[in-house]
């Protein structure tokens, strides 16, 4: 993640999550709308915090900086496994 960098999803595909999808909830105008955008920002948020995980060695588990990062705390799926 861009831990010591700005955000630059010109440049960086993974940034793209936190500058746009990561925020489509806001943006929706139905609660149904809104309903599924939070899933789906559960589960990009999950994805990233495994990918960033398995980059550290740890391949069952979930990153909990990531996680912290972006606001999620240990809600996201399998956050038991998180470490």
């Amino acid at each position: 993640m861009h831990r010591y960098r700005p955000l630059d999803d010109v440049n960086y595909t993974f940034d793209h999550f936190q500058t746009k999808l990561l925020t489509l909830a806001d943006s929706m105008q139905t609660e149904l709308g809104k309903e599924m955008a939070r899933y789906n920002t559960e589960y990009l948020v999950t994805f990233m915090s495994k990918l960033c995980a398995k980059l550290k060695g740890k391949y069952y588990q979930l990153d909990k900086e990531t996680l912290e990062r972006l606001g999620m705390g240990y809600k996201a799926e399998g956050s038991a496994a998180a470490e």
